[in-house]
């Protein structure tokens, strides 16, 4: 999925439509608040109305962008750059 912190959803003026529940890193199931994006844009690459998870124990300046995002493109991973190039 994609998570987002509370600070980010309040800049983007995400709104909480429901609530769901997920495994993380640690293996323990949360619940996170839902909402939805517009857009997001990286790059060159665009995903729009996208749903996102709102975690408050994320460090403030961080958001996970997972296979919803992703899963639209080849990503490549070098020294130098990511690429994100369309399926």
């Amino acid at each position: 999925g994609i998570v987002i912190t509370p600070r980010m959803a309040a800049a983007l003026g995400v709104v909480p439509v429901g609530k769901m529940r997920a495994s993380t890193a640690s293996h323990k199931a949360q619940e996170f608040d839902v909402g939805f994006v517009d857009s997001i844009v990286v790059g060159g690459a665009v995903a729009t109305d996208m749903a996102v998870a709102i975690a408050p124990a994320l460090p403030d300046e961080i958001g996970l962008l997972g296979r919803e995002f992703s899963g639209r493109y080849i990503v490549t991973i070098s020294d130098e750059a990511i690429e994100f190039r369309v399926r």
